[in-house]
């Protein structure tokens, strides 16, 4: 009895239309029925069309730790089979950090106001502007294992005390955020994993532009967007072992993933660009301060303003105080 379900006419094989006569095709030797298909099939099936991890990802990661600058030369090639494309590289990576940070239980940041000295802690106001904080000062740490969050009720009344004597709207907004810090300690850290992602596609096109700045002469912008792209996916990689580092218990994870950082940009500027070593040693942090200092910093202050302090602008107080 032959195998092959007929439902209605004559049975043809599918790869090449012959007809069939049997379960195997007389022509081509295709088996007509699907072959049966295994939990391991389809993980495999899926990390493939996911990573390509069947043959570029082990070859990727292995240029990316022992020779920085050879992905992205490849890259700007235009080999797309020695190793993964510049945009499947950075998902690839990205992914893989934001899995092990839920995962391992990693908070980006941590976000505290941590007591300073015995006095109690109080916002300065002068004539309704604020001055400081006394007894008190805003703590971050960065890829450490995930705390428990305990609300600070004393620094949630001195906040809220000291917005009832500012007038400006923004050192209000100011204020509002860090009382909702105090208030909500690990929510910033939720909304980072949210909305960070979605930055890094403005971030990324802005650190190109940076090279642009530095290398213009001779170079288009796709291969400073090529850059772009490989040194975030490097940022994930070393986020992922600093992260690592500080879930052992040891200490200095961040910093340690920064410096590896900036000795790869080194000797990929290097390398990618032509430059002298001191040429790229002085390129290199020139970049890395412009980047951080120029992009992150203002738009991360922006967005803790916003995320934690954003009934501030919908209650018209920002407009008010603009003129509006």
């Amino acid at each position: 009895m032959s195998e092959q379900v007929i439902e209605s006419g004559p049975a043809v094989c599918q790869a090449c239309d012959a007809a069939l006569h049997g379960r195997y095709c007389h022509r081509c030797g295709e088996d007509s029925l699907p072959p049966a298909r295994s939990w391991k099939d389809l993980v495999e099936d899926w990390a493939d069309s996911v990573f390509s991890f069947t043959e570029a990802v082990p070859r990727t990661l292995k240029a990316l730790v022992t020779r920085p600058s050879l992905v992205p030369r490849a890259l700007r090639a235009g080999d797309r089979k020695s190793f993964l494309p510049p945009v499947k590289l950075y998902l690839s990576l990205s992914v893989v950090f934001f899995l092990f940070v839920a995962m391992s239980e990693v908070e980006i940041v941590q976000l505290d106001i941590v007591p300073d000295s015995a006095q109690p802690m109080r916002v300065v106001v002068d004539h309704g502007v604020v001055r400081g904080l006394v007894g008190a000062h805003l703590g971050a740490k960065w890829l450490r294992r995930e705390k428990e969050h305990v609300r600070n009720p004393a620094a949630v009344a001195a906040f809220e005390r000291a917005k009832g004597e500012v007038h400006d709207p923004f050192d209000r907004a100011v204020l509002g955020a860090a009382e909702a810090v105090a208030d909500h300690p690990g929510a910033l850290n939720d909304d980072i994993e949210t909305w960070g992602p979605r930055a890094l596609w403005v971030a990324m096109p802005l650190y190109a532009l940076l090279l642009w700045a530095l290398y213009r002469k001779g170079r288009m912008m796709s291969e400073h967007l090529i850059f772009s792209l490989w040194a975030h996916a490097i940022m994930f990689l070393l986020f992922i072992a600093g992260a690592a580092w500080n879930w052992l218990g040891l200490v200095g994870g961040l910093p340690l993933a920064l410096l590896g950082y900036q000795i790869y940009l080194t000797i990929a500027l290097r390398h990618y660009y032509d430059d002298s070593l001191p040429g790229a040693i002085t390129r290199g942090i020139v970049h890395s301060a412009a980047y951080v200092g120029l992009i992150w910093l203002p738009a991360g202050f922006l967005f803790v303003l916003f995320s934690q302090a954003h009934w501030y602008f919908f209650e018209g107080h920002w407009l008010r105080g603009l003129g509006f």
